[in-house]
């Protein structure tokens, strides 16, 4: 298909009525954190149902504003931390559309439409193993949700079919995470997560950014984020990759 998707996400933040209570509450060894951010990925997808053989392939430079949304994108993030154990949340919701017409010789137009939607829930908690003036380093180990929605129509003459084809899976997950120092306000950090372990099934991430801390309460950062998704489960096969610049802030209670 030619690459008309616009897989930009807007700029989301997380939020909770009960968070700045209990911040406020909260003692010094306390961190709560939310963070609002904008990521322009550049986006493929290849999906392919192995009974009927129907395929749909989707793609878009992260410099490509044409294309549709189905509806609004949602990228949240919230962590909370006590002392060197925290837990992290993250939620991930692309709802793309896509259609084309193909003129063939005697079969004449043949049009088709593929609604993909991608979804990731994930829930991790971490632990704090080395921690200085200058580094900080976590260990991760939590579950992700993921799901993957096909709606696929096809028209042409004489003929027409449509197909809706889904998969999703709970995945094990493990990751690191590292914060350098560089200055007095800035920092590099660096994250991974992988979790695969049931064979059918892949998904991972790295993302590293560059951190400026504005106040005492907001940092502002930009990087990039590489996102993966693989299954092979049931008749639903499905290999999609997100991957661009990532900016935005965290605030700090």
């Amino acid at each position: 298909m030619s690459k008309h998707l616009w897989a930009t996400a807007a700029f989301a933040l997380s939020t909770a009525a009960a968070l700045p209570s209990f911040a406020q509450e909260a003692q010094d060894d306390w961190k709560v954190s939310l963070t609002g951010y904008l990521w322009a990925p550049a986006y493929d997808n290849d999906v392919k149902d192995s009974v009927t053989g129907q395929t749909s392939e989707s793609s878009a430079d992260f410099g490509d504003i044409l294309g549709n949304l189905r509806s609004v994108p949602i990228i949240v993030k919230a962590e909370a931390q006590y002392d060197r154990v925290g837990v992290i949340g993250d939620l991930i919701y692309l709802p793309l559309s896509q259609g084309r017409t193909v003129n063939r010789p005697i079969l004449g137009p043949i049009k088709s439409k593929a609604d993909v939607t991608t979804t990731t829930a994930t829930l991790a908690g971490f632990y704090r193993v080395y921690q200085t003036d200058q580094l900080n380093i976590d260990l991760l180990g939590g579950l992700r949700y993921v799901k993957l929605k096909l709606d696929l129509d096809v028209n042409g003459p004489g003929a027409g079919f449509s197909r809706d084809a889904s998969g999703s899976f709970t995945e094990a997950i493990i990751g690191a995470r590292a914060t350098q120092r560089l200055g007095t306000k800035t920092s590099v950090t660096a994250y991974g997560d992988y979790g695969g372990f049931g064979g059918s099934k892949t998904v991972w991430q790295l993302i590293g950014t560059v951190n400026y801390q504005w106040t005492s309460h907001v940092t502002a950062f930009g990087g990039w984020r590489y996102f993966a998704i693989e299954i092979d489960k049931d008749r639903l096969s499905s290999d999609v990759t997100m991957s661009g610049p990532v900016f935005g802030a965290t605030y700090r209670f």
